[in-house]
């Protein structure tokens, strides 16, 4: 959505090289997006130190090896 204001004000503010502007404001906006996701995003509860609330059952019972 900002892209499409963004690039075509600074075509005209810039002029024939706006279009690299234009690229390296959205690698930076792309760059700031994935750094605030890394740090938010997590693998799992384990990285937390959480456990789960119920142990966890196997669904069928062990068949014995012939």
């Amino acid at each position: 959505m900002i892209a499409g204001r963004l690039i075509p004000f600074l075509n005209r503010w810039i002029g024939p090289e706006g279009w690299r502007t234009s690229w390296l404001i959205l690698a930076g906006l792309v760059l700031l997006i994935a750094f605030v996701a890394f740090g938010l995003l997590r693998d799992g509860p384990e990285d937390k130190g959480l456990s789960p609330s119920a142990p966890m059952k196997p669904r069928f019972p062990p068949t014995p090896a012939p």
